[in-house]
């Protein structure tokens, strides 16, 4: 009897030790407390390996590639749908011309799904003025022929249509605009801050959130 019982113990820790190391995970996951968990970033129900996912892109309406930024989910305001969820943003290369500097920013979120087979992003213009005090620091711009006010999804094929999807959300009964502000911290950091604003120029909301590459 003792014997057997000695048996049944070494059974039982065999398939303890098993638990872990028999357990076969997808790409990218672990196992983490006796399951699979992503290990690079996750986003959109997609588990990618950090190289994948900071790897510079052509998302839908550009033509060139930009670079990915990440921003872990962050708890700032029930008043974004995409509070509390990991987002990405993209960022063309800064360029200068008549004294400002300009970049496009692209945003992606996993609170606006699509039918479509391809992530939809949302575009803005960033701009500043050239100077020593101010070349880190760019703010929501776009070409007012366009008539945009912040964030925009301009189509399937990034053809500026005559009715943009513009990124909005209603607050104490006002219509308002997702605009972009932009501080660059470092090479690999910057900060975005983002603010719900009015078409009459009244900020509602803001969240600010760091991002990474």
């Amino acid at each position: 009897m003792k014997h057997l019982f000695i048996i049944v113990v070494i059974i039982l820790t065999s398939l303890s030790a098993c638990k872990d190391d028999c357990l076969t995970c997808p790409e990218n996951e672990a196992v983490v407390n006796g399951n699979c968990e992503c290990i690079g970033i996750s986003f959109g129900g997609k588990c990618m390996s950090k190289n994948e996912a900071f790897q510079k892109t052509i998302p839908r309406g550009v033509s060139v590639e930009i670079q990915p930024y990440y921003s872990e989910s962050l708890d700032c305001s029930d008043l974004f749908d995409f509070n509390n969820q990991p987002l990405f943003i993209y960022l063309s290369v800064l360029t200068e011309y008549q004294n400002r500097m300009s970049a496009v920013i692209a945003l992606q979120t996993e609170a606006r799904p699509t039918n479509t087979y391809f992530e939809k992003v949302y575009y803005s213009g960033l701009e500043s003025e050239t100077g020593s005090s101010n070349f880190d620091s760019l703010s929501y711009d776009w070409p007012s022929a366009y008539d945009y006010n912040g964030f925009v999804y301009v189509g399937e094929d990034g053809i500026v249509t005559s009715n943009p999807e513009h990124y909005t959300t209603e607050i104490d009964g006002q219509t308002c605009y997702l605009r972009p502000y932009l501080k660059i911290l470092d090479k690999d950091y910057i900060r975005v801050t983002f603010r719900y604003v009015t078409a009459a120029e009244e900020v509602k909301a803001e969240c600010v959130r760091l991002f990474h590459k």
